[in-house]
């Protein structure tokens, strides 16, 4: 039998944030490759990087540093924020449910994108990948984000937790550890899946 959720887990970027990656990606396609773009955020996002080893590791992928940043630009553009989603967790924090922000921005970059759309106040606790220096798509990232867990609220139990997020690596991962979860996706009936699992 599955416990009782306490805490829901959020993505931050292409969640609680969602974007179009996908039009992105293919509008530069013939400039960036799709595997290159996950490993190049990828790399960014494993822990924190200086300027320079980001531009080296352009260069290795053979990526020119103008052409990266036009995507990033167009791909920021893309940004918005999930206010479906939002009228919801703002209804989960009401009934005492914690929420947490799972993201890999670091936290400077965390905290000016909470103030952009206004979200600076919704998450009890941020855990970030490039902070504790391991993706979310390892095992080792939710042992760190549980023992951050734990430092915030003792009691929680595993079990307790509410995973969501549009990764499936991400997913895989989570439910390994042994969270419950959600894979996030566009035009999902989120709000029948969060109360089916809440009650």
């Amino acid at each position: 039998m599955k416990r009782k959720i306490r805490a829901v887990l959020i993505d931050l970027g292409g969640v609680l944030i969602t974007n179009d990656i996908a039009t992105v990606s293919e509008k530069f396609s013939s400039k960036l490759k799709r595997e290159d773009i996950s490993e190049i955020f990828n790399f960014i996002h494993s822990k924190k990087r200086a300027l320079i080893e980001i531009k080296n590791f352009l260069k290795e992928k053979n990526v020119k540093e103008k052409d990266w940043l036009d995507f990033l630009k167009d791909f920021y553009e893309t940004e918005s924020r999930n206010n479906d989603l939002l009228s919801i967790i703002k209804k989960i924090k009401k009934i005492n449910k914690y929420i947490f922000v799972i993201t890999t921005n670091n936290s400077p970059k965390t905290d000016l994108i909470l103030k952009k759309y206004n979200l600076q106040d919704i998450p009890d606790l941020v855990v970030n990948s490039s902070h504790i220096k391991v993706l979310k798509s390892s095992p080792e990232f939710w042992k760190k984000t549980f023992k951050e867990i734990l430092k915030f609220q003792n009691k929680i139990k595993v079990g307790e937790l509410l995973v969501i997020d549009d990764s499936e690596k991400n997913i895989k991962a989570a439910e390994k550890f042994g969270a419950q979860t959600i894979k996030y996706f566009p035009n999902i009936k989120i709000d029948k899946k969060i109360e089916k699992i809440l009650n």
